[in-house]
């Protein structure tokens, strides 16, 4: 066996970069679609509104991005874009529920379009 051989072999071993990206997606999913589900079951269990889960989402965005900005530890940068994910993802599913709630569905399209655009304009 040559020293490229050998190389090879260990390398092999090693989880390839797509597939941790992939397992990271995965992981991010799982936890924004089990913050989804939490504030439906609160919403149906103690009727706290969808708004209150927004406000908590755009609230634990924003400390994080406030928290990088400030210049946090660099061994925090994974839990804080953890938990910036998790509130941006958060956001981004509730949103159309709150926008059928608050407005009906007879504009929802004019009203979600807008919503799509706010982020982008500040």
């Amino acid at each position: 066996m040559t020293g490229r051989d050998t190389f090879c072999e260990e390398r092999t071993l090693l989880p390839s970069a797509p597939s941790l990206m992939r397992a990271a997606c995965a992981r991010a999913f799982l936890l924004v679609l089990c913050l989804v589900l939490y504030a439906q079951y609160a919403m149906h269990k103690t009727g706290l509104a969808r708004p209150i889960f927004v406000l908590v989402a755009c609230a634990l965005t924003s400390a994080s991005i406030a928290a990088m900005a400030a210049g946090a530890p660099l061994h925090w940068l994974y839990l804080l874009s953890l938990t910036c994910g998790l509130g941006f993802g958060g956001h981004w599913s509730a949103i159309p529920a709150v926008a059928s709630d608050l407005y009906g569905l007879g504009s929802f399209a004019g009203i979600y379009s807008v919503l799509q655009l706010a982020p982008a304009v500040g």
